[in-house]
């Protein structure tokens, strides 16, 4: 067979429809002479679909086929006839030849009936074309979908209407395909297993048939099977390694524009927020423009592609007119063909935007607008007003989601009764005769279902042409854009449960993330032991074993990367390990996070978000084994409740990591490799006996042999939970010992969950999770691993009080790479540069879409366990789609890109500080650590190597912010963002905070040059900040003084300020400078000297020293073996040695405990004794000798007091020919451990170090 051309286009479908109506040929028995007709294909009938030609050699009996060319027909299975009497020639009396139609729009696979006739006789034979698989097919290259009705019925379908949705794939290659679907409306996931249709040349088509969402969006992908292997095909093209990525969605996408008029030469960003316009390999959009007679007269091409949009700029030689742009994004595989098309189109106004459309204007963000602002709670009525031109005729209000329900409903406007003067004052404008206002009121009987609703403008000009008026092209809120399409991106309005709260200490927390293992060893007694753990190894073909884990003895050693290729380099092959993943190890624990309370205390911190901490194989912990286990790794259940004890004792709070849409595969419940003494579902598999196991039920079982069950991101190691089985969920949250109520009995106050919109969770699972949880402790938080916008992620709203108090706001740290960095692709997102304007759309948008509850409870993250380590990306290092592993694993900045990075984190961490919700940082970030994705983004805590200019500024922070609620819970007002420049308001009024909470009356600005040049900016406050306040930028102890509504600075290059009300006394921090600890404080008004006071324990304040005077802002002190509290109080607010004044002990300083090094240890043996000598260590408090143990493990045999110079005796063990022993110094906040010493126990005394 000749070489079959691949198909990188959408192929014409040639149904049975498309052949001649079926006919009737009468059958003859005998011809004239008597013989009985009949025919042979004697050659060709070895035809394979696709083939580009094929010619049949009929031998013809019993019938004249001389007289007249007689009439050939080809029937298929359904009946339908192709006529191929002009395909047919004539070689002799006995013989036709028959050319069939062949190729890509050929016949198909399948069993066919060739019929020859000639005069009134005819005869019939059987044809087979063969399905299109040799061996040289590249099997998945053949499969292809896009949006059209070829391959969606019906592409906008009205709810709950069937759609039949189609797939093509070379015929006779795949054994079985399955739809995989989940409906927003009802948060549920179906499988419909498709169904083998009609072929055409190489292809068959694959059909299934399913019905459209009630007011939701219908996500589908396709998970394929050819009985050895498997691909999935989604909306990004093709996978042959995992099944979750961007799904098809139903209805189609509809793609809007940044702008709906510009300028030939300008950049627009084009959208489609259930779209994708970044392909899984080699992908392009091409964007073409349509004049009004469909003619195309200019094409380009699309950049930074992402999921949801793409930038291209307008041809500058293309002549102003109203144009239709046609986006046709392709997704090609590993062989450059083409998998998916997805071909969208929307309208362009291309030149001058004519007056009338001008007119057109509404504001979300603006109260005149839209009232009340932001999210409403459920009953709640919204009035909407629409500026436009005087010869409007009529306006109509487009709504969706009215008391849940998906359909359309539409609302009359009315001509707004105010007077001139009054829209004048209130909107700005300067003459408000010159346009028509509109407004409408959505009543409080729409508004009884929490939810997404949705509203558009359309209106009707006296000339009778219709005019929409939409959200901005990136759907970002605020002011709109007139539109002549229908299906143009709509406001959205977010609605939530009434009464619906959040703890209050969540809206005033800071929180630390910390991955456990590479936080801080406190204890080596637990440390992972590669002679006796066990971690999962993959060969080459796939195969899963258990194998040694990995220990670093060098604590300041790399994480091992086994993306970088083996190599015969030592210095290489160190940087990957063994090649295995997440069984490498540092020996951080729960000990370690309980010693260093009193560091995470000196920068603000007062909650700990904790990576998972129960029993896994991994480092990360995120493939449970036994959810009522503390990791052996880090510790105990005692070490565990130790933790929680000092910890709430110490005011911090800590978050749990629920990770429940998965488990691990060696784990007591699966038990994969069956080494958990029980009987896991892996074994009721294997045994196909459900019913022994009580775990089976837990998983999802596919039925397939090769791909048994559902892995997370089709891991195989982390088998997917079915969390709609009753018993799985009576153990996650149901029962009265159930996994989310237990470790809250423990200790814990609350719960990060991880993957919260994996595809087997839905708003029903976590319903029932917060109700449980919230029975238990009403003040337990409930925070969700969400990356979309939680008020609508893929059409789920997550934010209305009946699932999650707060996400984790990686919205937030997308809008801070837009501003801080600009264009960049970090591996998980495209981000597009913005200016300050672009950057206060983005914050404002989540402003007004998330309920005030929780956006003041927000997990406000720039970086996390599953990102690049944010100084990476401020310091402009190289994309990571453009550098191998190897380089990403030896990468170094220059200094002038560190010290950009370093300069672009103090202005983020000034923003996080200073903005509503919760700053969030991941450890080491305050001190510095940097890194590409995980697993470099999860290095270990560079204890005794910290970038002190950045912890300093953390502290800093910490301690402005603890000290000023206002920056916690007061109002939120955008005063100025022009350039590289932003500023916010803060404030609280009359005695009460954003809530209504008691609250000290204040205020509060945060400005934040972004750029390498000093900027003076005179920020606007008035109506926010009075005339004369006075205000102390904290962060440079600059003041300054409102005059004429507003306040004139100048910021330095790439320099943030937070200005505040300042309270009685300073605001005080401690501060490291060369290995010099001091506190420093901020200036009070009216001081006239200032005096250190210190406390120990819980004992009584005391003075540290003499007064100091009022030019003096900061004083060295000496850090001891105890954590030492230290406030600074004006004077003579309080005479010496009468105390603080009452609430400053909240803004006390907690200076740690100093550092200790490891001890120096002589030994001796003595008969059967051996003797340590251990020199005194400073700051130290005690001494722990450990003895190595015969697995290789550490065991703490005695202790002493830390005072001068410690002997100790340790029995020799008889027939031991050594003892290998290592010491610890250790204080309440660090220790340091000697190397292993071994010491020899001959009967030969000898004296060792």
């Amino acid at each position: 067979m000749g070489q079959i051309k691949k198909t990188t286009i959408a192929t014409l479908i040639v149904l049975s429809a498309a052949w001649p109506a079926a006919g009737t040929v009468k059958p003859v028995l005998a011809s004239a002479n008597g013989s009985t007709p009949s025919i042979e294909i004697t050659s060709g009938n070895d035809v394979r679909a696709g083939a580009p030609s094929d010619t049949l050699t009929v031998a013809v009996n019993g019938m004249d086929i001389t007289a007249s060319t007689p009439n050939v027909t080809l029937t298929d299975g359904s009946g339908s006839i192709l006529n191929l009497t002009t395909d047919t020639a004539v070689a002799d009396g006995s013989t036709l030849h028959v050319e069939l139609p062949m190729g890509d729009n050929g016949l198909g696979a399948g069993t066919y009936t060739l019929t020859v006739a000639a005069g009134d006789v005819s005869a019939s034979a059987p044809l087979t074309v063969e399905p299109y698989t040799n061996a040289t097919t590249i099997q998945w290259d053949g499969i292809y979908t896009d949006d059209s009705s070829s391959y969606v019925s019906i592409p906008s379908p009205s709810p709950g209407q069937d759609v039949t949705i189609r797939l093509r794939a070379y015929s006779g290659n795949l054994t079985k395909v399955v739809l995989k679907a989940y409906d927003t409306a009802q948060s549920k996931s179906f499988d419909v297993e498709m169904t083998p249709a009609s072929t055409f040349g190489p292809y068959q088509l694959w059909s299934a048939t399913v019905p459209a969402s009630n007011g939701g969006t219908v996500y589908y992908r396709f998970d394929l099977y050819d009985g050895d292997n498997f691909a999935c095909l989604s909306g990004d093209g093709l996978h042959t390694s995992d099944d979750t990525n961007q799904n098809f969605p139903l209805p189609v996408g509809a793609v809007t524009l940044s702008t709906s008029d510009a300028s030939p030469g300008d950049t627009l960003t084009a959208s489609d927020p259930v779209g994708d316009f970044s392909g899984s390999g080699q992908s392009q959009t091409t964007v073409s423009f349509l004049d009004q007679n469909g003619n195309v007269v200019a094409t380009t091409t699309g950049w930074n592609a992402s999921w949801s949009s793409v930038d291209f700029s307008v041809p500058k030689d293309l002549a102003n007119g109203l144009y239709t742009v046609d986006l046709d994004t392709t997704a090609k595989d590993a062989d450059g063909v083409t998998n998916v098309s997805l071909d969208r189109q929307t309208p362009l106004l291309v030149g001058p935007e004519p007056a009338w459309m001008q007119s057109f204007y509404h504001d979300s963000y603006n109260s005149f607008y839209r009232n009340p602002f932001g999210a409403v709670a459920t009953g709640t009525p919204v009035t909407l007003r629409l500026r436009a031109p005087v010869d409007l005729k009529s306006a109509t209000l487009r709504l969706w989601g009215a008391n849940g329900n998906g359909a359309e409903l539409d609302l009359p406007m009315e001509p707004l009764t105010m007077s001139a003067a009054d829209i004048e004052q209130a909107t700005g404008v300067t003459d408000a005769s010159q346009y028509s206002w509109w407004t409408v009121t959505i009543p409080a009987s729409d508004m009884n279902v929490a939810g997404t609703m949705w509203y558009q403008f359309e209106g009707q000009l006296a000339s009778g042409q219709t005019v929409y008026y939409d959200d901005n092209g990136n759907q970002l809120e605020g002011a709109g854009q007139p539109s002549f399409s229908s299906n143009g991106p709509s406001y959205q309005l977010s609605v939530y449960n009434q009464g619906f709260t959040t703890p209050d200490w969540l809206k005033h927390a800071v929180i630390y993330e910390i991955m456990p293992d590479r936080f801080y060893n406190g204890d080596i007694a637990n440390d992972e032991n590669p002679k006796t753990q066990k971690g999962i190894y993959t060969d080459a073909t796939g195969q899963e074993t258990l194998g040694p884990i990995q220990f670093h003895q060098d604590w300041n050693s790399q994480p091992y990367d086994p993306n970088i290729p083996a190599s015969a380099n030592p210095a290489i092959q160190a940087l990957r390990g063994n090649g295995q993943w997440n069984i490498d190890f540092f020996g951080g624990d729960l000990k370690g996070i309980e010693d260093k309370l009193d560091y995470l205390k000196s920068l603000g911190v007062n909650t700990l978000y904790l990576m998972p901490v129960f029993e896994a194989e991994s480092n990360h912990k995120y493939d449970t084994a036994d959810y009522m286990k503390i990791d052996p790794g880090f510790g105990t259940a005692q070490d565990w409740l130790n933790l929680a004890k000092a910890a709430h004792a110490d005011g911090f709070h800590i978050l749990l990591d629920g990770v429940f849409e998965d488990t691990g595969s060696d784990s007591v419940y699966f038990n994969k490799f069956g080494n958990m003494g029980n009987l896991g579902a892996w074994q009721a598999y294997v045994q196909n006996q459900p019913n022994r196991s009580p775990y089976y039920s837990w998983y999802e079982w596919t039925g397939n042999t090769t791909n048994p069950y559902n892995g997370w991101w089709n891991n195989d190691t982390l088998p997917q939970t079915d969390t709609n089985n009753p018993s799985f969920q009576q153990f996650i949250y149901g029962g009265q010992d159930a996994v989310a109520k237990h470790w809250l009995a423990l200790g814990a106050d609350g719960w990060r969950l991880d993957s919260a919109d994996n595809s087997n969770y839905n708003v029903t699972w976590w319903s029932n999770f917060r109700n449980a949880v919230k029975a238990i402790d009403p003040n337990a938080a409930i925070v969700g691993e969400i990356w979309s916008n939680a008020t609508n992620d893929n059409g789920t709203d997550w934010l209305t009080g009946s699932t999650f108090d707060s996400v984790m706001n990686y919205q937030f740290r997308n809008a801070v790479i837009d501003f801080f960095r600009g264009t960049y692709n970090d591996g998980s997102v495209q981000h597009h540069a913005v200016d300050a304007t672009g950057f206060n759309q983005e914050l404002m948008r989540l402003y007004s879409e998330y309920p005030l509850q929780s956006f003041y409870a927000m997990m406000n993250l720039v970086d996390s366990q599953d990102t690049m380590r944010i100084l990476t990306v401020l310091e402009d290092a190289p994309e990571p789609g453009s550098m191998s592993a190897l380089q990403q694993a030896t990468y170094k900045p220059t200094p002038d890109d560190q010290q950009l990075g370093i300069h672009r984190m103090e202005l983020v961490s000034d923003l996080q500080f200073g903005f509503p919700g919760d700053p969030t940082i991941w450890y080491g970030d305050e001190a510095g650590v940097s890194g590409y994705s995980d697993p470099l983004s999860r290095d270990t805590y560079p204890w005794g190597h910290e970038n002190e200019t950045l912890l300093n500024h953390y502290r800093l922070l910490g301690a402005i912010r603890t000290a000023n609620p206002v920056l916690q819970t007061g109002t939120f007002t955008p005063v100025y963002a022009q350039g590289e420049v932003y500023a916010f308001a803060r404030t609280i009024r009359d005695s009460k905070d954003v809530f209504g909470q008691p609250a000290a009356d204040a205020s509060a600005i945060v400005a934040l040059n972004n750029q390498n040049q000093a900027q003076t900016v005179s920020l606007p406050v008035a109506g926010v900040i009075a005339d004369g306040t006075k205000l102390l930028d904290e962060l440079n102890n600059q003041w300054y003084t409102v005059q004429n509504g507003s306040v004139q600075m100048t910021l330095a290059p790439y320099e943030g300020a937070i200005l505040v009300t300042p309270g009685a006394n300073p605001v005080a921090y401690l501060q490291t400078n060369d290995g010099q600890t001091s506190i420093a404080w901020t200036p009070t008004p009216g001081a006239t000297r200032y005096m250190l006071l210190r406390r120990e324990g819980d004992g009584p304040w005391v003075p540290a020293g003499p007064p100091l005077s009022v030019n003096t802002l900061s004083a060295p002190i000496t850090q001891g073996a105890t954590a030492v509290d230290y406030a600074v109080v004006a004077l003579p607010a309080v005479a010496p040695g009468v105390g603080l004044a009452i609430g400053q002990e909240e803004n006390a300083v907690t200076v740690p405990a100093a550092s200790v090094t490891s001890p120096q240890v002589q030994a001796n043996v003595h008969r059967d004794t051996v003797n340590l000598h251990i020199t005194q260590v400073p700051n130290a408090t005690q001494y722990v000798v450990y003895v190595q143990q015969p697995d290789g493990s550490y065991q703490a045999v005695a202790d002493a007091s830390a005072h001068g110079d410690v002997n100790l005796k340790l029995p020799v063990v008889p027939g031991n020919q050594s003892i290998t022993v290592r010491v610890a110094a250790q204080n309440d906040d660090s220790q340091a451990v000697t190397a292993p010493i071994v010491i020899a126990t001959q009967a030969t005394a000898k004296t060792q170090r």
